[in-house]
């Protein structure tokens, strides 16, 4: 059969060596590349910090090389993409009648963003040598370096590809959507570039190309502000279900950048001395001022005199630096879908005051600086120190590998569907808005965790009446507080080894709940005096062994343990306790904030007989302001929390006030203990003294600001140690299916 002919003049590379998988590209340079993959889930608790520095080890370890990532998304058709969303229906009808709805909003909202699409990620490090032989010998030495420092990375796995792999990559980028598949077996019969071009490949114009049916733009990245996020790289690139980013490092030796630069800098700049004639003095010694003028003020000079900063810091500190070039190609059918990708690109890369800019008159040079053979074509590169660019994620730490992520929204940068798996958050806290709209966000986690898992879900509130409408669609059973034995704890499942101690931190903070003593506005003096006198009688009364002994003894004591006995008058223990397995759904309303605290040490204990009998719950907390208002009520929370993890329960809470809770002197002190122990953050518009208070302590981007300040019900941020993203949750009017539930 006639082979069709092709144009390969536009594939830079010389030589494949099909045995190890090397490719040349001109004549002593070399490249070889890995395919970075996730594979398993992330655990919550890694924080970013280990990963910043992981990558910031890999760079190390590449400084003898040129290195680069190639990120690729991927076209997928819909149906496949609502397989994988899409939640299975199960043996609970009324379930299945919301999972329905739910698959519905998935299948009509498909379309908003570009949400059906695969990503690739590939290393490919190139070296200089004499000949492929050595070349292969020092990849061979790389590779388990390379594996050492990917492999730190929580689910991630590094593969080492053949030839025929990086051929087929190539194959894909040069005919994106082409229906006919890569054929390995011309592989002996003709030349690797004639298996891997492009029967149509056009410039077009000075701004975009022709490949097949596509055309293709190129941009580069013109600058990347210091304060933007981790995932700013694939937020940028997924605005295109079909589209590629190379990442290009070059090691640069810190004095010569130096020299280079200063020495750049002083070719463009014109000094004029001017002679000072203020004073007889200034006349006898000629004195003169020196005045400097930038002959090309352009974007080079702007960032040489930038880089010349980082260059002279990075000398001073020893600490490594690096050039990084930020190359990025949208695939479309039409001239039309182009433009409105590249109108969504600028927005997204606006909305994080980065620089996006097209390569006009550089269109063949960009795009071939994309494939996965580290050769950059186009001078575009910047220079970072290596802890600046550790922070420039190239791999999406987020889309791991997951049974039921359940959707959040709509990223609000990019219009892509969020979707979080509550599984690796144990911990989760809503706040700001209004009330009504943090009830609204509860609900949502509510349903997602009925429709996601078989587990009982459990909500406390003082207000069970905002909670109608699930009572009539889920057939909740709904109970009033719960007053339990004091003194009965049952075995911790082996997570306390002091149980006396967890049950003294449960009585003084029952204790402090029943006196609400924090009301009364105590000087810090009384404060502690206060603390210790609960102290002292919990550690009498703790020695007891039941409810009934303690009676006994305080009627046999009358003088003693003041606080205790003021704290139960009148506490009658319930004969009669709720039981979860009843109902899927369970909601408990309590009168007061010592009924609140006691039911949630109730459902602890429940928490541990369900997980005896391989049944899970999941707790909701409509409302944990009080707890925070005094040390022995935050201390009981917070040990709740710490348990609730290690027995893999998922909390949710809700912060109702937390202006009230921030301008607290005592408060908020036990907020930063509290905010500690939160995995996952649901924050929604805050006013100006909580929002400054928050963008602190939880180190939140400048770029997500925005989206906390002023903003409409349904809209805000989602912060977890490893996850800052913007979301908008107003998907549909009320009268929707499935959105009318939380209404």
């Amino acid at each position: 059969m006639k082979q069709k002919k092709v144009d390969i003049s536009m594939i830079p590379y010389e030589k494949c060596y099909e045995d190890s998988g090397i490719i040349s590209s001109s004549e002593g340079t070399y490249s070889k590349s890995y395919r970075i993959e996730n594979e398993k889930k992330t655990d919550s608790n890694v924080d970013l910090e280990l990963i910043y520095l992981a990558f910031s080890q890999l760079f190390v370890e590449l400084k003898n090389t040129t290195s680069q990532f190639v990120i690729r998304n991927a076209a997928i058709e819909k149906n496949e993409y609502l397989k994988r969303i899409q939640l299975e229906k199960n043996q609970d009808q009324i379930i299945n009648e919301v999972i329905s709805k739910y698959n519905n909003v998935l299948a009509k909202n498909i379309d908003v963003g570009h949400n059906n699409y695969k990503t690739d990620v590939i290393l490919t490090v190139k070296v200089y040598a004499d000949n492929s032989d050595t070349a292969n010998q020092v990849f061979e030495e790389l590779f388990p370096k390379l594996l050492s420092k990917v492999e730190c990375l929580p689910g991630f796995k590094v593969y080492e590809m053949n030839l025929l792999e990086r051929l087929e990559l190539m194959y894909e980028i040069y005919n994106p959507g082409i229906e006919r598949s890569f054929d390995k077996s011309l592989i002996k019969k003709s030349s690797t570039k004639e298996m891997i071009a492009s029967s149509k490949y056009e410039k077009k114009r000075r701004d975009l190309l022709g490949l097949e049916k596509y055309y293709v733009r190129m941009f580069f990245i013109n600058n990347i502000p210091g304060e933007n996020t981790d995932t700013i790289l694939h937020d940028l690139l997924s605005v295109s279900n079909n589209s590629i980013l190379s990442v290009g490092y070059q090691p640069l030796d810190s004095m010569i950048g130096y020299s280079g630069a200063k020495r750049a800098i002083k070719n463009n700049t014109d000094v004029l001395e001017i002679p000072v004639r203020r004073t007889i003095e200034d006349r006898k010694l000629k004195r003169v001022s020196k005045v400097e003028t930038i002959r090309d003020e352009c974007e080079n000079d702007s960032f040489t005199r930038s880089a010349i900063e980082i260059l002279r810091d990075s000398a001073s500190k020893e600490e490594p630096v690096i050039q990084a070039s930020f190359i990025l190609g949208l695939y479309a059918e039409s001239i039309e879908e182009l433009e409105r990708d590249t109108k969504m690109l600028k927005l997204s890369a606006s909305k994080y005051s980065c620089q996006i800019k097209t390569c006009d008159y550089m269109q063949d040079k960009a795009f071939q600086s994309v494939l996965p053979l580290a050769e950059t074509k186009i001078d575009v590169s910047r220079v970072f120190n290596i802890s600046r660019m550790s922070k420039i994620l190239p791999v999406n730490i987020n889309s791991t590998r997951t049974n039921k992520p359940m959707l959040e929204g709509l990223n609000a940068i990019n219009d892509n569907m969020i979707f979080i798996d509550r599984n690796k958050y144990q911990i989760g806290l809503i706040t700001g808005g209004s009330e009504q709209v943090k009830t609204y966000a509860l609900k949502r986690d509510v349903v997602n965790s009925l429709m996601s898992s078989d587990a009982s879900v459990v909500i406390v509130t003082t207000k069970a009446e905002k909670y109608k409408r699930f009572t009539e669609i889920f057939d909740c059973k709904l109970f009033r507080g719960v007053s339990p034995d004091l003194f009965s704890k049952d075995e911790d499942y082996g997570l306390d080894t002091d149980v006396k101690k967890a049950r003294a931190i449960f009585l003084e903070a029952f204790v402090t709940a029943k006196d609400g003593f924090y009301n009364r506005r105590l000087m810090k003096e009384e404060l502690k005096e206060y603390y210790e006198k609960v102290e002292t009688d919990v550690g009498l009364i703790n020695e007891l062994h039941d409810f009934n002994m303690a009676l006994d003894y305080l009627d046999l004591n009358p003088k003693r343990c003041e606080l205790f006995r003021r704290a139960i008058g009148g506490y009658i223990v319930d004969s009669t306790i709720p039981n979860l397995d009843d109902s899927r759904v369970n909601i408990i309303e309590t009168a007061d904030f010592a009924e609140y605290l006691t039911t949630i040490d109730y459902l602890w204990s429940q928490s541990i007989k369900l997980k005896k009998n391989c049944k899970n719950v999941c707790v909701y907390l409509d409302g944990v302001d009080e707890f925070l208002k005094s040390e022995t009520t935050s201390d009981y929370l917070i040990s709740i929390l710490d348990r609730c993890r290690r027995l893999k329960v998922p909390v949710t809470m809700v912060l109702e006030d937390p202006v009230k809770i921030v301008t607290d002197d005592d408060a908020v002190i036990e907020l930063e203990y509290f905010l500690k122990r939160i995995q996952l953050h649901k924050i929604l518009s805050l006013g100006p003294i909580e929002r400054k208070y928050f963008i602190e302590k939880l180190n939140i981007p400048k770029i997500l600001v925005p989206y906390i300040t002023d903003r409409e019900p349904k809209e805000g941020i989602i912060v977890s140690p490893s996850l800052n993203i913007a979301f908008n949750d107003h998907f549909e009017n009320n009268d929707d299916p499935f959105f009318s539930i939380f209404s």
